[in-house]
């Protein structure tokens, strides 16, 4: 299960990759920069390297917002887009099955149902012929006993 799970993080970073409209490297080079800067001002002003909410300007902050929402939008379109795929495969394989079992009654060949409901009429039918042995040897037997 973990691997289906990497596997669709895999297609969601593709999808919000490609709607960036750019790859992995061109958004890491575009983020060097500014990460790059941020950590020598913090070095030269001899304070924690540890970046705080308040540290970080607006604009960063609305990047990483609509990024988030971006990347929450293509968690769900792609898995929205593997139900559909899921869907039209389920419903692909019913039609194929119907119309094999179409071919097959076509054919005169057996089916798992017309097998078991054979086996059923066998099992009545040594069912009745046990019931009436039995009858015919327990009359046999009382009128034995009696007699």
């Amino acid at each position: 299960m973990f691997n289906h799970l990497l596997n669709l993080l895999a297609e969601v970073v593709k999808m919000w990759l490609s709607h960036y409209g750019t790859t992995a490297v061109g958004l890491g080079s575009g983020l060097a920069s500014p990460i790059y800067d941020y950590i020598s001002t913090r070095r030269r002003e001899g304070k924690s390297m540890t970046p705080t909410w308040r540290s970080i300007g607006n604009g960063a902050k609305i990047t990483l917002g609509v990024w988030a929402l971006l990347f929450v939008y293509c968690a769900v379109m792609a898995v929205y887009q593997d139900h559909e795929g899921l869907v039209n495969a389920n419903k692909k394989l019913t039609n194929e099955n119907v119309q094999l079992t179409e071919k097959i009654k076509a054919f005169g060949v057996p089916t798992e149902e017309s097998k078991e409901k054979a086996h059923r009429k066998d099992v009545r039918l040594q069912l009745g012929v046990f019931l009436t042995e039995g009858n015919t040897l327990q009359q046999t037997v009382c009128s034995k006993k009696f007699s």
